[in-house]
């Protein structure tokens, strides 16, 4: 019985010993396959974002750290975590220590929590997670804190394991990753929006400072007459010497004139050189032998066309300037940083724009030497930030799908977005899809050329006639068809402007007209069309005609039936659609659109949110309110490939070639 009793003892200690045995074993082995370990790294960004456009990569946004004066102390938070490589495993005890390497380049230093980091620096574990401040020192006196600068760093980790101090294993080297940090001065908060128009220019400048529907935005306002206008006439004249002067050396108002004093002495200058349009001359005109030139006093300079635009560009910025400065104390320091013009502005370009007509755009803002910080959007984007700015808080979740039609006086800009609202913070994200996007080249341009062959017409049917006395007259042609242009709008909109000739006004005043704009060509003395109703016979017989029918109509339809077929487009139902633009106040242009828009989504709602001032002047306003709060904006182009690129097709295979980064 003892014996018995000793092996029954004997069994029951051995598989206590060979279950701890195991369990040893396991845990052994769980630690050996643990120890092996990954460190996940997460750097802080800050909400700045810069922009910084290259000819060789188009747009490029980065996460940005700004550089204060006097303060020569960015602190970047790194968080992250140690993980095990393998799953069902045990890590041990675990220590973390990090080391900086290869910091470049000169005048940058690094710091771990304050404390060098040449060799490797205790960091302390919660759990598993740490976190510890990158402290980079800048040195004013090597680097140049005007100019974006990239500062390198590598973080390399290492990771102690033990069991009760016992087992120790060493992963050195670990998440050995250098990144990239960007610097550049303080550039404050305020921003210009630009939106230089064909026909007339429009300027922004603003800051954070009010709420998010009712931001500190103001528009630049200039003399005209006795009354104040917001928009600016893209005209230029050179009635001043070019003696011992090149391009850059010109100055607004003193070796050319620009805006309002153009557009006043436009007529009397038909003798001298001068030049509207311009903006159709970017991407242009670049090589030396086609250069514009240009005679003055008698002296010739060559104008590029982004030399002209430049010159434009110049009159804009220094009515913004005098506009600024000649506001109250209390209304410049609403608007700018401490009182100062904004180091940063963005630029409104129509969708047609190919990559050397942006850059063109960019490069005469850039001449100025004023803006350290150059964005481009998309005219249709513009309108569509004033809608927001508009809506703001009417819609803090779901989606909406919104059609912007812009119609200026070159351009129609047609873009379907989708909106995705989300609300956090107290504040309002939009992330903006774009699911469609065309440019077609018809504006109020069109419109004046359809409105002058119709006059034409109407005189003489000798075509070759009618174009030889176009090409000998056409600019004073032109200028008196605006007047007409003018009237019909203000005819179709129940408006009277004495400033305008009477052109609609009865059959005598519309035959006066004709016979001024044909001048010797012949005039107009059949009229059928007699009564009290001749202005609206006549008004209905132009908008019927023919040439309108073909130089606008035409292609108004073209571009909303084009922009209906996208893939992206067809499926979708559009809740929204925004007018904007000058030229879709002319008759006709926005039932048109809107006709066939019903047709795709008859619940399509045309919001009257745009005053006729707003309608004129929301690109420029949309384009200051998103530089402000580009934070809480998400643009994604991604389903327009054509947008920064063209694919190209080799036998059965195709591959994008990039010419902008989206």
């Amino acid at each position: 019985e003892s014996i018995t009793y000793i092996d029954q003892e004997f069994r029951r200690t051995m598989t206590i010993v060979l279950i701890t045995l195991s369990f040893i074993i396991i845990i052994a082995i769980m630690y050996w396959l643990g120890r092996k370990k990954k460190v996940v790294v997460n750097i802080s960004r800050f909400a700045q974002k810069y922009v910084n456009v290259t000819k060789d990569r188009g747009a490029v946004e980065l996460p940005c750290w700004f550089y204060v004066k006097d303060n020569n102390l960015n602190r970047i938070k790194v968080s992250g975590s140690v993980e095990c490589c393998r799953k069902m495993t045990i890590g041990g005890m675990t220590k973390l220590y990090v080391r900086l390497q290869e910091a470049q380049p000169n005048g940058f230093s690094y710091y771990v929590n304050g404390k060098e980091c040449n060799n490797f620096l205790y960091i302390p574990l919660k759990g598993n997670k740490f976190s510890f401040e990158l402290d980079i020192n800048i040195n004013p006196d090597i680097v140049d804190v005007r100019l974006l600068h990239t500062c390198s760093v590598m973080m390399d980790f290492k990771v102690e394991t033990s069991i009760g101090g016992l087992f120790k294993h060493t992963d050195a080297g670990i998440s050995p990753e250098v990144y990239d940090f960007y610097f550049i001065e303080d550039l404050g908060r305020a921003w210009v929006g630009f939106d230089p128009g064909t026909s007339g220019s429009c300027v922004a400048v603003g800051n954070p400072s009010g709420a998010l529907n009712a931001p500190s935005i103001s528009l630049v306002e200039v003399t005209r007459g006795r009354t104040m206008t917001k928009i600016i006439p893209s005209r230029i004249i050179f009635n001043k010497s070019f003696a011992g002067k090149s391009c850059d050396m010109l100055l607004p108002g003193i070796d050319y004139e620009y805006g309002i004093a153009a557009e006043r002495n436009w007529r009397a200058s038909r003798n001298m050189p001068r030049f509207q349009s311009i903006k159709k001359l970017l991407g242009y005109k670049k090589a030396e032998e086609d250069k514009i030139g240009v005679t003055a006093g008698g002296t010739t300079l060559k104008f590029s066309g982004v030399d002209l635009a430049h010159m434009l560009m110049r009159g804009l910025d220094r009515d913004l300037t005098e506009y600024v400065n000649n506001m109250s104390g209390t209304d410049r320091q609403r608007v700018t940083d401490n009182g100062v013009c904004p180091q940063r502005a963005v630029v409104a370009i129509p969708n047609n724009y190919t990559l050397p007509k942006i850059e063109d755009m960019i490069a005469s803002v850039e001449r100025l030497g004023k803006f350290k910080e150059i964005r481009f959007i998309y005219e249709a984007e513009g309108v569509l930030f004033n809608y927001l700015r508009k809506t703001f808080g009417q819609k803090q979740s779901g989606t909406e799908t919104v059609m912007v039609y812009d119609m200026g006086g070159a351009t129609i800009n047609l873009t379907v977005f989708r909106i995705t609202y989300t609300s956090k913070n107290g504040s309002t994200y939009y992330n903006i899809s774009t699911l469609g996007r065309i440019g077609y080249a018809v504006g109020g341009d069109n419109i004046d050329v359809a409105l002058m062959e119709y006059i034409f017409t109407m005189a003489s049917d000798n075509e070759n006639k009618r174009h030889d006395y176009e090409k000998k007259h056409k600019t004073e042609i032109l200028e008196t068809i605006l007047d007409l242009k003018k009237n019909i709008i203000n005819a179709y909109r129940g408006n009277k402007d004495p400033g305008l000739i009477g052109a609609l006004l009865d059959k005598e005043g519309f035959c006066n007209f004709a016979n001024r704009l044909l001048d010797s060509f012949g005039g107009i003395d059949d009229l059928v069309m007699e009564g009290e109703d001749f202005t609206k016979k006549i008004l209905q017989k132009i908008l019927d005609s023919k040439e309108l029918q073909d130089f606008v109509y035409s292609r108004v339809k073209d571009a909303v039936v084009e922009i209906l077929k996208y893939p992206e487009v067809k499926p979708v139902t559009i809740d929204k659609l925004l007018f904007a633009g000058r030229s879709t106040m002319f008759p006709g242009i926005r039932s048109m659109v809107e006709t066939f828009v019903k047709s795709h989504s008859r619940r399509v709602k045309t919001p009257n949110i745009f005053d006729d001032e707003e309608v004129k002047t929301s690109v420029a306003y949309g384009a200051c309110w998103y530089g402000i709060y580009n934070g809480l904006v998400t643009l994604d182009n991604s389903r327009l490939t054509s947008a920064y690129g063209f694919k190209q097709t080799t036998g059965t295979n195709s591959s994008l070639k990039v010419l902008l980064n989206q």
